[in-house]
């Protein structure tokens, strides 16, 4: 019976040994699934950080033409409102000019010295603006 024994031992632990074989089989084959899987999704996280820098990159330019251009937009409002002003200032001028000119036109020369006197100002403050016209004009030419 000892032999016996044995034999049913022995064929229990080769047949352990055999499902033991057969498990490592499979959990190496499962191992490397994972490690193909894992580079797999190292390559697309990879590409992926590729897409958002490049991304990012984009962003902070558009980012600096925007700010570009609202540089550009506030200089372009000063201007306009200091245009503006200027032509408000041309404007009084021309009128209090017309209404000396009339004044004098039927020879009432009392009212044309007083339209003069509210107009002073305006028409000195007119010809300086005429005359940076004149020299912001030569300058660009001159370029």
């Amino acid at each position: 019976m000892n032999i016996l024994v044995r034999a049913i031992a022995a064929t229990g632990l080769t047949a352990t040994l055999i499902g033991s074989v057969f498990f490592n089989l499979n959990l190496r084959q499962e191992l490397t699934s994972t490690k193909s899987q894992l580079t797999s999704s190292q390559s697309q996280r990879e590409s992926l950080q590729t897409q958002f820098d490049a991304s990012q990159q984009e962003l902070d330019t558009s980012k600096e033409k925007i700010t570009d251009l609202e540089a550009k937009l506030n200089n372009s409002q000063g201007r306009l409102v200091s245009s503006q002003g200027q032509v408000e200032t041309l404007g009084v001028c021309l009128e209090g000019v017309v209404v000396m000119v009339e004044a004098l036109s039927v020879g009432d020369e009392s009212s044309a010295f007083v339209a003069y006197s509210n107009i002073a100002e305006e028409c000195e403050q007119a010809g300086r603006i005429l005359e940076e016209q004149r020299n912001l004009a030569s300058s660009t030419m001159s370029l």
